[in-house]
C-alpha cells in the first residue's frame, strides 16, 4: 500500500472535517445530481468539464501541468497543497507544492549557473538531495563545516567542477509523524530497489523493484525471493540512522 502525504491527509478525521466542502463538490458523478448544499445551490455543469460550481462561482486557470514556465522548467503535476501570500504592488504570490511521479519524474531536475566555475551544457546524472546543498554551499563559499554537528548531505563541489567523483547511486530518507499519525518512516533507494521501514507500524513497510515497476504500485515486500534485499537493504537503512544519530534507534527492538 502506497503511503504518502495525501494518505496522512485522507486519514485525518479532523483534516477531513475541514475539507468537507471541498468533498462535497468533488462527489461521484452518480451522486452529484442529489447534492443539496445549504447557501451555495446545485453545482452547474460546466462546458469545458473541469470544475463544476454552484450558481455564481466560476474559477480560473494559473497553469497546466506541462506548460514552460519563465525559469525554463514545466510546470509539474499533482498538485497536493498551496498558499497564497500578499506581492508587491497589488500582486498576490502563490507557492504550490507537488507531488512527483516517479514513473515520468523520478528526480526533480535542478538547474546551476556559475560563469567561469561551471562549464556550460554541462550535465551532471547524480541522485542529489536537498540534504546535499548544506555542505556544497559551505564548500563553495568557504565556510568550514562547523564542528560536532552531524551532517546529512554530501558535498558535490567537485563534480560541479567537472572531476569524477565517486558518488553511490543510493539516497536516504526520513519521515515521522507525530500528529494526525504516528510514524517513523526511513527509507533507502537504490537504482533497483526502494525499501522504506515504518518502525511504528511495521505492517505498512513496502519494497518496491523500481526496475520492473518504476511508478511504485505493487509492494512486493512480502514475496519470498526478495527476502535477501529486504535484509541488505534494512541493513542500509539502520547503518544511515547511526551515522546521523537517529533517536528511533533506541526504540527499535534489537
Amino acid at each position: 500500500m502506497r503511503f504518502s502525504r495525501r494518505d496522512f491527509l485522507q486519514q485525518s478525521a479532523a483534516v477531513a472535517a475541514g475539507f468537507g466542502g471541498l468533498q462535497t463538490l468533488s462527489a461521484h458523478q452518480s451522486d452529484k445530481d442529489a447534492l443539496r448544499t445549504e447557501g451555495y445551490g446545485m453545482l452547474q455543469p460546466d462546458p469545458a468539464q473541469i470544475l463544476e460550481l454552484p450558481k455564481g462561482f466560476r474559477y480560473r486557470i494559473i497553469s497546466q501541468a506541462g506548460e514552460l514556465m519563465n525559469d525554463g522548467l514545466v510546470v509539474p503535476g499533482k498538485p497536493d497543497g498551496m498558499a497564497a501570500f500578499p506581492g508587491p504592488k497589488g500582486t498576490t504570490i502563490l507557492v504550490r507544492n507537488h507531488e512527483i511521479n516517479p514513473a515520468v519524474t523520478p528526480f526533480v531536475p535542478t538547474a546551476i549557473r556559475w560563469p567561469g566555475k561551471i562549464a556550460p551544457n554541462s550535465t551532471l546524472d547524480l541522485p542529489v538531495a536537498n540534504l546535499d546543498w548544506y555542505p556544497t554551499l559551505l564548500n563553495l563559499t568557504g565556510v568550514p563545516l562547523p564542528k560536532g554537528e552531524t551532517i546529512r548531505g554530501r558535498d558535490i563541489t567537485p563534480a560541479l567542477m567537472g572531476k569524477e567523483i565517486e558518488w553511490p547511486d543510493v539516497c536516504y530518507g526520513e519521515y515521522s509523524t507525530h500528529h494526525q499519525s504516528k510514524t517513523h518512516m526511513r527509507m533507502i533507494r537504490t537504482s533497483n530497489w526502494k525499501l522504506v521501514r515504518d518502525f511504528l507500524n511495521p505492517e505498512r513497510d513496502e519494497l518496491f523493484d523500481l526496475k520492473n515497476d518504476p511508478a511504485e504500485s505493487r509492494n512486493v515486500i512480502s514475496q519470498k525471493k526478495n527476502a535477501v534485499v529486504v535484509r541488505e537493504l534494512h541493513t542500509q537503512i539502520l547503518t544511515r540512522m547511526k551515522a546521523v544519530k537517529d533517536p528511533v534507534l533506541k526504540k527499535i527492538k534489537p
